[in-house]
């Protein structure tokens, strides 16, 4: 419903293409820093991990032992450990004002680059790509139960909330090496240092991909950086590989093919499955994301998926996760089924014609419109801190 009157806006490259530069390995000792210029930045190719063989396992078991938290057995090594680097390596100033020539000189910020490059893919392949905080953990019990699709080998957000009491389920499409990604070079580190060491419980990754949704309509949908790697960087294509196949994708088939016929990324062929009322979505969305070249749709989603997203639900709750990469701006949304209302509007040629068959079809229009109730709608008035003594005390509450 409501995909008639629906003008779809084509992905490009530079919309789509994920910011795979950040967690390798630098070619030069220095990203774009100096000017604006788009071609003085550091963007070395990097490869996905394709799926695995058909002969896998339907499942993979991911075995972990017991944390020392006080609260719940569960320790969030992901969360520490990236704390721990940002507080140690950086100083305040410098978290802040990461990306400002006048807080950091050029040659420190290609060396904070660097060496987040180098913890950064070693810890997304071995955790996941984004890091959960101790605020998402009452949101997400709150909406389970929860079924996220594109989990990923580690399955650590799934892992997280079990071993908290959450009940979840997760399905990848390539459970051995789902969301990881692949480095010749680090093959030997990731055989020797992989996630299933550390802090949650014992879950299974189950096989699939979004048409196991049908099956869970009564659960709510989690995904986690569901197009991370619909494309990857390949320098002489403008930053997109037309040829490659990656895992992220969902099947190839005339039933998860768009309109047009073009094969839809797994975010929004999640969409065509599920019928649940709840989503959430953890990763960058629309108009919030520092990089240029990922403007506006961010690093986490497809654009295709995010204007569906927004023509169906409506965000009820929006939660910064920090800490964070520095060039990231990750959010936990959450985002509520909205209730349509359909008006029809007849031609003028048929004002009048009582005689009109109910099945012609005629000339008539037919516009949809959300309703939203007002306890359901977000505040529509936010400021800068900067700029916050513009907006009276009622406004910046959201009050009418």
């Amino acid at each position: 419903m409501g995909k008639k009157n629906r003008r779809k806006r084509r992905s490009t490259s530079q919309e789509a293409a994920s910011e795979r530069s950040s967690f390798s390995s630098p070619r030069s000792s220095e990203p774009a820093s100096g000017n604006n210029n788009s071609n003085n930045k550091s963007n070395p190719k990097k490869k996905r991990q394709k799926n695995a063989p058909k002969a896998q396992q339907a499942a993979v078991t991911v075995s972990t032992q017991r944390g020392t938290s006080e609260a719940n057995n569960t320790t969030n090594a992901f969360h520490d450990k990236l704390q721990t680097f940002l507080t140690d390596t950086l100083t305040a100033d410098e978290r802040r004002h990461f990306f400002s020539n006048a807080h950091v000189p050029p040659e420190r910020r290609a060396e904070l680059w660097a060496h987040q490059a180098e913890i950064g893919q070693e810890w997304i392949n071995r955790y996941a790509w984004a890091v959960p905080n101790d605020d998402c953990w009452a949101i997400l019990k709150h909406f389970g139960p929860l079924v996220e699709i594109g989990c990923g080998a580690n399955a650590y957000w799934c892992r997280q909330m079990t071993g908290r009491g959450i009940d979840v389920i997760g399905y990848d499409q390539c459970v051995q090496q789902g969301g990881r990604i692949d480095d010749k070079k680090k093959e030997q580190q990731k055989k020797h240092k992989d996630s299933h060491d550390e802090s949650g419980e014992d879950f299974v990754v189950q096989q699939g991909g979004p048409e196991v949704l049908t099956k869970h309509p009564d659960r709510t949908l989690f995904l986690c950086y569901p197009d991370e790697n619909d494309h990857t960087d390949d320098d002489e294509n403008g930053g997109e590989a037309p040829n490659a196949q990656p895992s992220g994708k969902a099947n190839n088939t005339d039933e998860e093919n768009d309109e047009d016929g073009e094969p839809m990324s797994l975010a929004q062929a999640c969409l065509q499955h599920y019928t649940g009322q709840y989503l959430i979505h953890v990763g960058e969305l629309y108009g919030d994301t520092l990089s240029v070249p990922q403007a506006p749709w961010g690093r986490s989603s497809s654009p295709m998926f995010q204007q569906q997203l927004a023509a169906d639900f409506h965000c009820v709750l929006r939660l910064p996760l920090q800490p964070g990469w520095l060039h990231v701006r990750d959010t936990l949304t959450v985002w509520k089924r909205s209730e349509l209302c359909t008006l029809v509007f007849a031609s003028s040629d048929d004002e009048g014609d009582n005689d009109k068959e109910e099945d012609d079809d005629g000339d008539d229009e037919e516009v949809q419109y959300r309703y939203i109730p007002p306890e359901e709608q977000l505040p529509q008035s936010f400021a800068a801190p900067y700029l916050a003594h513009l907006l009276t005390q009622e406004t910046r509450h959201g009050e009418n």
